[in-house]
């Protein structure tokens, strides 16, 4: 899974033969598509040979194919190709419907639902793949289609081929998981396919929030391979969050976007007003410094970021305490023995390993107890 780490977190894994995915790929070939439906199909053929495509294996995905223009047509289903080299060839053979000029997406995108959403916790992670040149139909319910879909952690990309055609943008706007997974058809489409899969392969139960971060290089949210969640114990620093790990605040944007998504400012309801003392990973190493533990269980450095509260820093273990307990959220460092032996530790912020081939997980599982 790891492709990099920075000061954030783990990033999500962009190797093509990581990826465990069912992937639909619903291509309109309607007469609007014209010459882009061989440029297409050629470039898919050759792109699909670098993933792993198959009905078995940890590190594989499933590939299905669907063709729609005034109807949807079912070219393969997810149980119809053993290898890259078939899904190819099946893209190959398609062709334009040269006397058919509509395109109803409405009725193409249910057909793709059907064939790719979840069947059990099992199964690969969904996905579908739009490449589209026109939409002839209604686009009021496009969001309802995949809503569903999308609940049961399935995403959907959409490829503009007609970026001029507003009703058409309106309708991608509309089928898109999020405004990243929108793409237009040019030099850049493989290179951004890749890199919204390793997005879409990366996920965490229903339960726990996923780290994520806006990179202004490039505009859009970043995935990391990371998981939150608080947990009400009374546990030791090391047993706190077995078998995860207490979270790392390494920069003041992380600290701030798991305070913020994991609402920990209103954990005085769930605690009766008591204020919270929470196990971060902060602590001291073996050579006596501070330091965080990684997704791994390797020691990180401090780093320039603190938000040290006014204390002796006398304990061996940090945690992210209300410092003021009339005001719900104050949260600051502050040490503690990392046994709890005072009792005073009430829970912890744990994290843990982001779902993917390398790492499975239930998505849809029951919230552990322990």
């Amino acid at each position: 899974m790891i492709l990099a780490s920075d000061d954030y977190g783990v990033q999500c894994s962009s190797t093509v033969n990581k990826f465990w995915l069912d992937i639909t790929l619903l291509i309109e070939n309607s007469a609007n598509m014209g010459s882009y439906l061989r440029q297409l199909t050629l470039s898919l053929a050759s792109e699909l040979t670098q993933l792993s495509i198959s009905q078995t294996g940890s590190f594989t995905s499933r590939v299905s194919i669907i063709t729609y223009a005034s109807q949807p047509k079912v070219v393969g289903n997810l149980n119809s190709y053993q290898s890259a080299n078939e899904a190819a060839s099946a893209l190959l053979g398609l062709s334009v419907l040269s006397g058919d000029s509509n395109s109803d997406l409405a009725s193409a995108l249910q057909l793709a639902v059907n064939l790719t959403k979840p069947q059990s916790t099992l199964q690969r992670i969904p996905v579908i793949v739009v490449f589209a040149a026109s939409n002839s139909g209604a686009t009021n319910n496009l969001f309802y289609i995949t809503q569903d879909f999308q609940q049961s952690f399935g995403s959907v990309i959409t490829v503009n081929y007609s970026p001029s055609n507003s009703n058409l943008g309106h309708a991608l706007n509309s089928t898109a998981s999020q405004p990243e997974f929108q793409f237009n058809n040019d030099g850049n489409l493989y290179k951004n396919l890749i890199w919204a899969f390793s997005q879409v392969n990366c996920k965490c139960p229903w339960y726990e929030v996923q780290l994520i971060r806006y990179d202004n290089s490039t505009n859009r949210n970043i995935r990391y391979a990371e998981c939150y969640r608080w947990k009400q114990t009374t546990l030791s620093s090391s047993q706190a969050c077995s078998p995860g790990y207490p979270a790392d605040f390494r920069t003041k944007d992380k600290e701030t976007f798991i305070k913020k998504n994991l609402n920990l400012q209103n954990l005085w309801v769930v605690l009766k007003e008591t204020p919270a003392n929470l196990w971060i990973s902060l602590h001291k190493g073996s050579t006596n410094n501070w330091v965080w533990y990684d997704i791994n269980g390797s020691e990180i450095p401090l780093g320039s970021y603190t938000n040290w509260y006014n204390n002796s820093l006398t304990g061996s273990c940090a945690k992210t305490a209300q410092t003021n307990q009339w005001d719900w959220s104050t949260y600051q460092w502050v040490t503690g023995d990392c046994n709890n032996s005072d009792g005073q530790t009430n829970g912890a912020v744990c994290a843990t390993q982001a779902c993917d081939a390398e790492h499975f997980c239930v998505l849809d599982g029951a919230v552990p107890t322990n």
